[in-house]
């Protein structure tokens, strides 16, 4: 059994095929339960999508299955079609993974995926506590106060000015998240 799904944030397309013939299509949403609710008692089966944004996920629901992952630029090259709907690139992800002609992409492990996670929120957190010091700076500034380092004097003082206060938890939970 091959099942071919072309993803969408809330729902996606998929053409259910079984020794070439179509066994079942049509559109469900992307949970879990909607998946393995709409396929259905399969064994085994093959899974085929185009990677996306949504790929992590999806390779967090199918963990364990035999999952492949289209890459998404090549799998458009081969396939160039004026009529672009779900249905038609769920059908194109599943003639050419038939005809093996599918452009496979890197599906990393759920280790290697988890770490970037990681990677990812920290960066985004230490980009929000360099937003917060700019604006600490800025309303430093503005109140005439003036420091150069982020001192644990200069930390206390900074602490002291009611304009500064909320600002200052701030950064001293989003530094307590990211240590």
């Amino acid at each position: 059994m091959e099942i071919a799904i072309d993803l969408g944030k809330w729902k996606s397309y998929v053409v259910m095929e079984d020794n070439g013939k179509i066994v079942k299509e049509g559109y469900t949403g992307t949970t879990k339960e909607e998946f393995f609710a709409f396929f259905g008692q399969v064994n085994n089966p093959k899974i085929i999508v185009e990677a996306s944004s949504t790929v992590n996920r999806i390779a967090n629901i199918f963990e364990g299955y035999d999952l492949t992952v289209a890459h998404p630029a090549k799998v458009k090259l081969i396939a160039q079609s004026v009529k672009k709907t779900d249905k038609v690139d769920a059908h194109t992800i599943m003639d050419l993974y038939k005809k093996d002609y599918l452009p496979k992409s890197y599906l990393p492990s759920k280790e290697i995926r988890d770490m970037r996670d990681i990677c990812r929120e920290r960066s985004f957190l230490v980009g929000q506590r360099t937003a917060i010091k700019n604006k600490i700076r800025y309303q430093s500034y503005c109140l005439g106060i003036e420091f150069k380092t982020w001192t644990k004097r200069n930390i206390k003082m900074l602490k002291e000015e009611p304009k500064l206060r909320l600002l200052m938890t701030q950064l001293e939970s989003t530094t307590h998240t990211i240590t």
